[in-house]
């Protein structure tokens, strides 16, 4: 049996002051079906956060997204999103 371990939906950033004037957000964005995943899929996601200390880490999964959706834009761009291809 495969363990699944859980990637948290936030982490913030740990290094803020490595952080320089941008116009490009300090926030890394990642998306999956779930956030229930196998240990070397953890580790992956969880590299993300550790090599970059100075970003911010979001995790989206498919009810997070709809949720972000339902929060911020109107029903016509969840319908829309809805219909996306899976890997689109």
């Amino acid at each position: 049996m495969d363990n699944k371990y859980i990637i948290p939906y936030s982490i913030p950033s740990k290094k803020k002051h490595l952080r320089i004037n941008s116009s490009i957000p300090y926030t890394i964005i990642q998306t999956m079906k779930t956030n229930s995943v196998p240990q070397k899929m953890y580790n992956a996601a969880m590299s993300w956060s550790m090599k970059n200390p100075e970003y911010d880490y979001e995790f989206f999964d498919d009810n997070r997204i709809i949720e972000f959706i339902k929060s911020n834009y109107n029903d016509n761009i969840l319908t829309k999103f809805m219909v996306i291809n899976i890997g689109a």
